[in-house]
């Protein structure tokens, strides 16, 4: 079922696009333009673009060399630790922090299904409202499922059954080939739209919002938001990357193939931002901008009296992005969770599209019952701002302390050329000193900031 992984990640560009699915659905989309307008603006995007590159590329690298060094060792990561010549207590932290990836992996699945069963149910009414011509009930269709749980759960069933079925079957990679196609052709449309209905006033206002660099706007918390969005439109922390790069190639160096992704993604994140951005001024919307994505979109295409089939297009695209998103989080799951038990996949599959399902509709009846709270985004706060820089300085710095160096030199083969050599020591001091020390100054800022 699973044989053939290694010979899809054979071409660069898979990878690419694998890496980018997990995290382009709902980080680019949904959370790149909430979290830019609410802490920062400009100044966030240049401290973005600056932590992408700088802190991204480094832990990128570790993760992936991590991954390919526990499948060269046939171990696991707390096999790893066990072997670690340090005190018992030490031990015992790491065994501890080995856990949280699993537990922001699984959290981030809860709340991106839900996001996803959004997706999906708006699709579906934007195609049955423009085969039917039935345009007067599009601004309020996301109210009316905002505000029905039972609704949200069906549909939201509906996501997590989609990714039962298509992990099961070992599929979810003919998905991420398919997603290649898509993912282009979704930035196309994106900019197609804009380029039809946004005016360049509208533009300039979005761009200038973007770029910029308001640090008044900034407070000590920013940059903990910051990092943690880095960390997750780059899907840095989840174990993710240590999963993908056992499906590498094992015998050529995978620094420089790795090093590539946060500059794609960066640019990826940049480039949606000036297409979504100017769509929500037009709009005129000023809700919640965690929902943005689900209401400004209708309210713009409602503004300028474009076609639902538009808006099913938009979201049937951000429905298949989010679905490689939630089969990327998956597969670091089922990953991790098989390395710490003898588990089959078939198990640890069924009990995390399980709990998925009760979480995720505990929270909507829970979001319900208490109007006005929005436990969607109190999640997305502690998992991303919170735990997945722990989880990210974890694979740091067990790469750092138990992999082998002679392992990891051939990884940035060092032999063939002394800017490889550098690039290593380089990447030694980041991950021994700078990294650590960011990551735990974001951390104190995110609880005293």
């Amino acid at each position: 079922m699973f044989q053939n992984r290694h010979k899809f990640f054979s071409k660069n560009v898979s990878f690419f696009i694998a890496s980018m699915g997990t995290a382009f659905g709902l980080g680019n989309l949904w959370r790149f333009p909430y979290v830019v307008s609410e802490y920062g603006g400009g100044a966030f995007v240049f401290l973005y673009v600056l932590l992408a590159i700088f802190i991204g590329t480094p832990l990128v690298i570790s993760e992936v060399i991590l991954g390919k060094y526990l499948l060269k060792e046939d171990t696991s990561i707390l096999r790893l630790i066990e072997k670690m010549s340090v005190p018992k207590i030490i031990k015992s932290l790491f065994k501890t922090m080995s856990w949280v990836p699993l537990v922001v992996a699984f959290g981030v699945l809860t709340y991106c299904s839900i996001l996803s069963g959004w997706a999906l149910y708006l699709f579906y009414k934007y195609l049955i409202s423009f085969v039917f011509q039935n345009y007067s009930e599009n601004q309020i269709i996301f109210i009316n499922l905002k505000y029905n749980s039972m609704l949200q759960v069906s549909f939201l069933g509906l996501h997590l059954l989609f990714l039962y079925y298509i992990y099961s079957r070992g599929v979810q990679f003919i998905v991420s080939k398919w997603l290649s196609v898509v993912f282009p052709l979704f930035l196309i449309f994106l900019f197609y739209i804009s380029y039809q209905i946004v005016s360049a006033e509208d533009l300039l206002i979005a761009a200038k919002y973007m770029i910029y660099p308001n640090f008044h706007l900034l407070t000590f918390k920013s940059l903990s938001y910051i990092l943690g969005h880095v960390l997750f439109t780059m899907s840095l922390g989840f174990s993710i990357y240590v999963s993908f790069s056992s499906f590498l190639s094992q015998e050529k160096p995978s620094t420089l193939l790795s090093s590539k992704v946060p500059f794609i993604d960066t640019l990826t994140s940049l480039a949606v931002g000036f297409v979504i951005f100017p769509m929500i001024i037009i709009s005129g919307y000023t809700g919640r901008m965690s929902e943005a994505l689900f209401r400004a979109f209708p309210a713009f295409l409602g503004e300028k009296n474009y076609s639902p089939l538009i808006a099913a297009v938009f979201y049937f695209c951000v429905f298949i992005v989010s679905v490689n998103a939630s089969l990327g989080l998956i597969e670091g799951i089922v990953y991790r969770a098989r390395k710490h038990r003898d588990f089959s996949r078939f198990r640890v599959l069924t009990l995390t599209i399980f709990f998925a399902f009760i979480c995720a509709s505990f929270v909507i009846f829970l979001e319900n019952f208490f109007i006005g709270i929005n436990l969607i985004e109190i999640l997305d706060d502690i998992l991303i701002n919170f735990f997945l820089p722990f989880s990210a300085l974890f694979f740091s710095l067990l790469t750092l302390i138990c992999v082998d160096k002679k392992f990891i030199e051939a990884e940035f083969d060092i032999e063939s050329s002394h800017e490889n050599k550098t690039i290593y020591k380089i990447w030694k001091i980041f991950g021994a000193i700078v990294l650590p020390a960011f990551l735990i100054v974001s951390i104190a800022l995110r609880l005293f900031g």
